[in-house]
């Protein structure tokens, strides 16, 4: 458990509105306007990990929060 709380305080988990809420809260806490996000959805063994469909869904879902 305390390995897994170590991870949660460094990554952004949650809904897409939470995931949003997040980011929005980290980017003003230092003071940037844009993040880099990297998502860790998996894919299927023959499925290149850049254009996983579960990637790509977890981008679109935070972006159309975000924007």
């Amino acid at each position: 458990q305390h390995i897994v709380d170590g991870a949660l305080r460094r990554a952004v988990v949650g809904s897409p509105a939470e995931a949003a809420e997040q980011l929005t809260a980290l980017a003003d806490r230092f003071g940037v306007d844009e993040v880099m996000v990297h998502p860790v959805a998996s894919a299927h063994r023959g499925t290149r990990a850049a254009t996983a469909p579960a990637r790509v869904a977890t981008l679109e879902l935070l972006a159309k929060e975000l924007f």
